[in-house]
């Protein structure tokens, strides 16, 4: 079996920031990942919410109209970093999802795959997406009370958890909080992540005439080819 060869992507070196490995992984071993010639990795865009990895940058969804543009205020506590927010609009939504259709058409960032994910209606009030979509998904998990308060039936008493058991349940948690967050998801080849994340933190749209730069200064997640988090970029 053959394997198509990609033309080079001569814009692979324009992201120099630094990247974080996600527990478990460290830096070495999140290398690893990025330089395997097969690999298969995955961009989370956040267009509501916050990603629930501690040091993704949020985002909020406004009117089109620029003057409802709010930035959501700092923290009580101004010596804790405030992160930059994300602001999106429909139209600059629209623009985006264009942008990364265009990318894979061209097929010079190897096969990409787009996806947006929204939260179930009832965790986000009214909720209209308004982009078009090649897949639309509602990742799953549990299901919750439909109050969200725990069962209040007894339960057997138990060992303390193990690790693995402790580390099942962080993952629960997670997904469950990744359920109510609405997100885009940029699924490529290995060798195309970090060329792929500088076209993120340069693609611009122009709003009043002005070029704006939602992604610019933005940390975002890197999933594996499991959709466990591997590295903040």
């Amino acid at each position: 079996m053959s394997f198509p060869t990609w033309p080079p992507f001569t814009g692979k070196d324009s992201f120099r920031a630094t990247l974080t490995a996600i527990p478990p992984y460290t830096e070495a071993t999140a290398q690893r990942h990025l330089d395997d010639p097969y690999g298969r990795l995955a961009w989370l865009i956040p267009v509501r919410g916050q990603l629930p990895w501690e040091g993704t940058t949020p985002a909020v969804l406004v009117a089109d109209s620029p003057e409802t543009v709010n930035v959501p205020p700092q923290p009580p506590n101004h010596d804790l970093p405030c992160p930059p927010t994300i602001v999106w609009t429909r139209a600059a939504l629209r623009n985006l999802w264009s942008f990364l259709q265009a990318l894979r058409d061209a097929g010079n960032l190897g096969p990409l795959s787009l996806a947006f994910s929204a939260p179930p209606p009832h965790t986000t009030g009214d909720w209209r997406g308004s982009t078009a979509t090649d897949e639309v998904r509602r990742p799953g998990g549990r299901q919750e009370p439909a109050d969200g308060l725990p069962s209040l039936a007894p339960r057997p008493r138990s060992r303390p958890p193990s690790s693995r058991a402790s580390a099942r349940s962080e993952s629960d948690a997670r997904r469950h909080r990744l359920r109510r967050c609405a997100y885009l998801e940029v699924h490529h080849d290995a060798r195309y992540t970090r060329g792929l994340r500088g076209l993120l933190h340069s693609w611009h749209h122009r709003q009043d005439g002005a070029k704006v730069f939602p992604l610019r200064g933005a940390t975002l997640v890197l999933l594996d080819e499991r959709d466990r988090g591997l590295v903040l970029w």
